[in-house]
Order: structure tokens, then sequence, then C-alpha cells
């Protein structure tokens, strides 16, 4: 930890925490009248002859581990009774389990109203226990359990419990039979049943829930005194010099207790957690800083051990592959990623920013990271080459906080799945609140945001989904309407070779539309020179877009835009790895550039019809340009010059097709389009040379090739690629099996078929009337 974190943690170790983890007491007993549905009413203390009645109705206890719902005995050994078969009536039952929940509240340190839910009844008999484990949250607003154990006979039972580095072990056996015992913990407390040795225990399990949104809870006056040094504090961090090295850009101070990410919200915090956060949120503030509520995750992965004994002989009911958690055991961590993520603002409100990483020097009590178990661990089984190995996250709640000076430069390194929801927020505020204060700070926001753009494509946490994150900054960009960040944002990301899309250019113009329109053109001109390499679909469309608002006087402006979208139509860039291949054009984005190049000059847009009827690999006939004729005409903007000219060569093409003579054939020869010396598998040019024969014989229609399967896999394969007019069919009658060749007329068929379309796109063509 810097100096910084060992000041704070100084500091807050000196505030008051209200409660504890756990809180435990007796009450007078008012008899009450308890029925059991298939019991009856039964007595306190619990008579022996109940305890087999009991147990009948109940059902086995089942633990949970992960997602899952498990029955296992040697986990946990106890009877369970549905709350909906049990009925407690009497007219002191509801004051005295009120005061019970009073105490029980006021000794864990929570404010505001509480109330509790009947989860079930529990019935230990002799042998009954139930091994270290932590309680879910099973209900909405539960943050704690509740124990009341009814009077009974029975040696053992005791109650275990432990949380963060203490532990405590209670005896809920009642000395006098007219006194009820209770116990309440937190549900994030690890805690076990001790085996029961004699007797029955019977207990009422009931969920602690919040009712509503309670309120932090309150701290005794001199907390003010930690309150002003927690704010001196970061006050003086906030004049330091953030490099991120001796100084952090944040802070982030883990919490005591453990939270689900549904049940993180500050109004739920627990009682030294919420002490806590009272402090920090005005001392944040003093200091001009931004607090958030957060979890903390770990996860890791890396090579197991295996830990089971090899000698050991299974069980008859184990499977021959069963293993278990238990048989391994962590060896080595060989990758780590650690990160923050489910925001939440003092206010109450969730944020929308993604996963943020974190420094370990950034951290207030680190050791509270693996205070805990880890909140997942699965070990997975060697496999092939692979080696056992296993992966385990460690999740903690913690106040997370950057001076707002350096808010950019603290959230920059999560990227912008942090920063644009960020000031998504800021634009909001200002839009709800009007003032220039909160205009101010969007303002200086973006241009951290803008200053420490990086490419998204390739980040960490990007998903590929959704809004481009140009148009996400440009859309918080456009109601701020100050054009001087417009015009930032685009010669910085965009025109520098990132984060630029097809898409982004309907929110791109209007971005554009803010600036004065010789500012406009000239900025529209650089970026489509800049891009036209690597984006020619985006500039064909957004040249295309831009001509009817700034070129309704000249296009000349825009030549040199239409030029660079030309010289790389004519010569596209090469992939930059050789794994890639050159990217298509859409016939949408074809009938973009010819559009665009046309409208600003007709002689570039008639060379860019050369350009690609000279490029028939990429832009083929039937798939590409004639498709794109027909869609331009359609088009109110197309160049009637550029458009014809493109038809007539379309139709120069069709005519030439529809001219070959096309006939049937007229015996069974085929064509065997197949380079047998190429092949290199064993006895596979023979059997090669054979397939060709049989397809060049004019009067053979069918031949049975019979032999093993690695000589006729071969050589079907063969007859896939090289597409031969032949039907193949597996006879598995014999050995070896028989693959079957029965010559077909696919070529000829695929011909008729072709010529069809030809007849038919010629007729599309001469119907359009093009102007020019």
């Amino acid at each position: 930890m810097t100096d910084i974190n060992t000041q704070l943690v100084t500091i807050l170790n000196r505030v008051k925490r209200p409660g504890n983890f756990y809180a435990t007491g007796k009450a007078d007993l008012a008899m009450p009248r308890i029925e059991v549905d298939g019991v009856g009413s039964i007595a306190l203390p619990l008579l022996p002859q109940q305890i087999s009645q009991l147990v009948q109705v109940a059902e086995q206890a089942p633990y949970g581990k992960g997602e899952e719902t498990l029955v296992d005995t040697t986990v946990r050994k106890t009877w369970q009774i549905a709350p909906e078969k049990v009925h407690i009536s009497g007219k002191y039952w509801q004051t005295m389990l009120d005061g019970i929940v009073t105490q029980a509240v006021d000794g864990l340190g929570v404010t505001g109203e509480v109330h509790a839910d009947l989860y079930k009844m529990l019935v230990y008999d002799a042998g009954s226990f139930f091994v270290n484990h932590r309680d879910t949250e099973k209900a909405d607003g539960m943050f704690a359990t509740l124990i009341v154990a009814l009077p009974a006979v029975y040696t053992g039972g005791e109650l275990r419990i432990e949380h963060a580095g203490h532990s405590v072990a209670l005896n809920l056996q009642a000395d006098d039979p007219s006194e009820i015992s209770f116990a309440a913990f937190y549900a994030d407390c690890i805690h076990e049943v001790l085996p029961i040795t004699s007797g029955c225990r019977i207990v009422l399990i009931y969920n602690l829930c919040r009712s509503g949104k309670g309120e932090l809870p309150q701290p005794p006056d001199y907390q003010r005194g930690e309150q002003a040094q927690a704010a001196a504090c970061l006050s003086q961090w906030v004049t330091m010099e953030h490099t991120g090295e001796d100084i952090p850009l944040k802070l982030v101070y883990l919490l005591e207790h453990a939270y689900t990410p549904e049940g993180l919200a500050f109004d739920a915090l627990k009682n030294g957690d919420a002490a806590i956060a009272s402090v920090m949120i005005p001392a944040a503030a003093q200091a001009d800083c931004d607090l958030y509520l957060a979890l903390v995750s770990v996860e890791e992965s890396g090579y197991a051990e295996y830990s089971g004994s090899y000698g050991r002989k299974k069980r008859y009911w184990e499977e021959d592959d069963e293993e278990d958690d238990d048989d391994f055991e962590i060896g080595e961590v060989t990758e780590e990623e650690q990160y923050i993520s489910h925001w939440q603002t003092p206010q109450g409100t969730a944020s929308t920013m993604g996963a943020l990483p974190f420094e370990n020097e950034e951290l207030c009590l680190p050791e509270r990271l693996h205070s805990l178990a880890a909140d997942a661990l699965h070990f997975h089984e060697a496999t092939g080459n692979e080696g056992a190995s296993f992966e385990r996250t460690y999740r903690r709640a913690a106040l997370v906080m950057w001076p707002r000076a350096y808010r950019a430069d603290a959230l920059s390194e999560g990227g912008v799945g942090v920063t644009l929801p960020y000031l998504t927020d800021l634009v909001a505020q200002w839009q709800t609140a009007g003032g220039e204060h909160e205009r101010e700070e969007a303002q200086h926001f973006a241009e951290g945001v803008i200053a420490n753009w990086q490419d998204d494509s390739g980040h960490w946490h990007s998903n590929g989904q959704g809004t481009p994150t140009l148009s996400r900054l440009l859309n918080n960009l456009i109601p701020l309407a100050d054009a001087n960040l417009i015009a930032t944002a685009i010669t910085r990301i965009p025109m520098t070779g990132k984060s630029y899309q097809r898409e982004d250019n309907p929110t791109l113009l209007a971005a554009l539309a803010v600036l004065p329109d010789q500012q406009a053109r000239q900025l529209l001109t650089e970026l489509i020179q800049q891009r036209a390499a690597t984006r020619l679909a985006a500039g064909g469309q957004l040249l295309r877009l831009a001509l009817p608002r700034y070129a309704q006087e000249t296009t000349e402006p825009f030549l040199p835009a239409a030029q660079a979208l030309l010289d790389n139509l004519a010569n596209p860039a090469p992939p930059t790895h050789f794994y890639q291949a050159l990217v298509p054009l859409t016939v949408e984005s074809v009938v973009d550039l010819l559009i665009a190049i046309g409208k600003v000059d007709v002689a570039l847009g008639k060379q860019a019809v050369v350009h690609l009827l000279a490029q028939r690999q990429r832009f083929p006939m039937d798939d590409s340009l004639i498709p794109a004729v027909v869609l331009a005409a359609q088009a109110s903007d197309y160049p009637p010059e550029v458009l014809a000219l493109l038809q007539q060569q379309c139709l120069a093409y069709l005519d030439s097709c529809i001219s070959s003579p096309l006939a049937a054939p007229a015996d069974a020869t085929r064509e065997a389009t197949i380079e047998c010396s190429k092949v290199w598998h064993k006895d596979g040019k023979t059997d090669c040379e054979a397939l060709k024969r049989f397809m060049l014989d004019p009067n053979e229609t069918s031949w049975n090739f019979v032999a093993s399967a690695d000589r006729r896999d071969p050589l079907e394969k063969i007859a896939d690629q090289a597409k031969l007019d032949v039907s193949m069919t597996t006879l598995k009658s014999g050995r070896p099996y028989t693959l079957r060749f029965v010559k077909t007329q696919a070529s000829y068929e695929r011909k008729v078929a072709q010529r069809q379309r030809d007849e038919g796109n010629r007729e599309c063509l001469l119907g359009l009337r093009l102007g020019g």
C-alpha cells in the first residue's frame, strides 16, 4: 500500500462499528400453540415420542453447492419441515417474536424497519449435524438468519459462527423450560452445527429482511473527527500528481462483509461497512472525489494437482470416472484477471459502467480479498495433453474513489466500456439539472475521454455488440453543442484510424451539423481521405449522405475525397496479416461508391465503373454489379450517365452468356477436372485415375468402387472438391463396403438454371429507364 492508502486505513480503523457479526440472547417464553401437519400439536419441551412423528413428516434437508441444491448426509444430516406445514399461534407469540427480532437487529447494529419470515423448522435428532457453510440470501432484502431454539432436552448441537478471523461458539439450549434462546448472524458468516449426541434439537429458522429501503446506521458524534480526517487525507491526495505509480489514480477500500450483486447497495451495507460508508460519503464530497460502491473480483486459473489416494478402492455406488473436488488441490496460478464492476452510487442508483481493472497498489486492506473462502472454485480433470486445472473467483465489496479532476484518467483504464457510460450519466445529470456547472463537468470529462481514447476493437472487455462506440461518444457530445469538442473528437478518433464504422455515419453527420458548414466540409473530406484505404465502404456512404447538404452549390470541395475513394477502389490496400482476406464490398456499398463518386464528378464515376469491371473476381456480375444497377436505379440520387454505362456493360455480358450454345450431354461422358498426379495418399493416384476413366467413359453410367474406408473416403473427397457430375452412396453390404458412383447431369442443370437467371436479369435491365 502507498502512504495514502495507509493513512486512510488508519483513520477508518478508528470508526466505531455498531453491532457485531452475530447476536444472541434469551427471552421469556409465553407458551405458544405449535401445530405441525401430520403430527398435530407438539409439546414443549419436546416429548421423546414426538421426535419420530416429526421425522416421519419431515424430509432430509439439502444444502447448496454453487448453483446446485444437493442432499448429502455426509455434509448435512438433519430434517426439515416446510413453513406452510408449521402453524404457530398464541396471544403473546408475535409480541415475543418482535422482541427477539429487536434484540437481534440491535446486536447486529442494523437500523431501519426489519421483519422476520419463517423459512423452515429443523429437527436435529441424535447424530444430526451441518458442516461449515454460508447461507444464501433467499429472499428480497434478506441480510441475516435468525435461529429460535424451542425448549428441548439434548446434548451436543453447539452452533459455531466465524467471520473475518473472529469466531464464537453458542449453546442455544435453555436451562429453564420457560425460556427460549435465539441467535442471529449475517448471511455471509460461515457457521456449523456440531453433532447431536443425544435427545433432539428443534429450531425455527427465520430470514431477517429489511422492509423497503433502510437508512445507513448513524455513527456517534465523535465520528465527525474521523470524517474530517478522511476528508483531509483525500484532499491531500487530490493535490498530488497522479501518475498511477507512486500515487494511485484511484483508491479501493475493501469492505468487511460479503454481498451478492443483487444485494449490493449503500442502504443495505452491514454494521461496520455501513459506518465506514457514512463517514466516507461526506468526506469524498468535501474532498471533491467521486465515490462508488462496487464489487471487486479476482479471477484466477492455473494448474491443479491430484491429491486423492491412487490406491483407494472405489465404493460400489461410484462411477469409474467419478472424481470429486476434494481429490484435487490448487497447484500454480498461471493467469489472473482483476476488475471492479456492479457500480452503485450513494444516491441509490446503479451505473451502467463496465468492468474497470485495478492495480494492487490501489487497494486498501488487500488482505480482505482472501479473508473469506473463494466465491467459486472449480477443478477440471486432465484431458488429452492438458493436465488438471482449476478456476477460482474471489469477490468482495469495496468503496471506490478517485479525484474528480482525474476521473477521465482513472476511468480510461477500463476503456470505452467504462468511460462512455460515465459520460452518458454526466450528460443526463446536466440535462436534468440544467446548470452550467454540470455542463462544464460533462465537457471536461469528455475532453479526457477523447484524449485517452483507445481503439475499442481489441479491448479486453469489448463485446462487439450494440451501438458503435464512436456513435455513443458523439451522441453525448451533440446535446452539449460544443463545436470544438466535436471537431476534436473527429480529428483524434476516426481520422487517426480508430473506432470508425459504416454504422457511425448518421451520427457523425448529426454531430457535424453543429459545426459551421465550411468546417464540416473540410473535416468530411479529410476523414474520407484518411480512411479510404481501410474504410472504403464507410467513406462511400458518408460522402453520399453528406452531398445533399454540403454540395448544393458545388461539389468541388469533395473532389479530393472522391479521388481517394476511386484510387482505393482501383487499388485496394492489401490485408495487414497473411491470414486475412480482402474485405468484400456489399451491393449496397458498391451503390454508395458509384453514386458518391459519380455525383461529385461524372468522369470519376465512369472510371469507377471501369475499375469495377476490371475486378471481376471481387465484383462478379451476377452477385454484385447487376444487382447494384437494379438497386441504384431505385434511388433518387443516382448519376444517370454513370449508371447507364454500367447498365450497358452488364447487358453486353448477359448477351454474350445467352448466345453461348446450351445442350444436354449426348452420352455418358462427363468432365473430369481432377489432377491425379497431385494425390499423395497411398493407392490414391491409382484410385483417382480409375475414377477419371469412369467419368470419361461414354458408355458407363455407374461404377462400384469396393475398398476399405481409408481408400473410399479420400476418393469421395476428390469427387466432392472437383464438383464432378456424380452422386455417391456407400453400400454397406459385404466387406469391404462399396462406394457407388452414378453419373448425373448436375453441370448441365446448373447451366440451365444460370441461363434462366441471365434471361431474367437481361429483361430486368432492359426495363430500366435511366436518364442521360
